[in-house]
């Protein structure tokens, strides 16, 4: 089972976080509704982040919770990569949950 989460803002559930990057909606789904399934990102290249440096954007998705970053300009797959990179080198447990979301199905 797969699920995606969209870029807008949901204020009544998490006004300072697009569901992307929000781990209230994202646990919520997880835990409330006990979804194990992979979790994908709208596209993390799109106008909505802009705001969010292109290596963050994979790191705050998988600390959030998500599994799978879809990514629409080609420009911004290589720093989303090294950003989850160079956390998972300074966290291990950013890097379990990077294995975790790696070999979820």
């Amino acid at each position: 089972a797969r699920d995606m989460m969209s870029l807008a803002t949901y204020p009544r559930l998490d006004p300072g976080n697009p569901a992307a990057f929000s781990a209230t909606i994202i646990g919520n789904l997880r835990n409330e509704h006990a979804f194990n399934g992979v979790i994908t990102s709208d596209s993390l290249s799109a106008a909505a982040l802009g705001g969010t440096s292109p290596d963050q954007l994979g790191v705050r998705f998988v600390e959030a919770g998500g599994d799978l970053a879809c990514i629409g300009a080609r420009s911004y797959v290589e720093p989303v990569i090294q950003g989850l990179i160079d956390r998972a080198k300074q966290d291990p447990a950013f890097a379990s949950k990077i294995q975790s979301s790696a070999t979820r199905s």
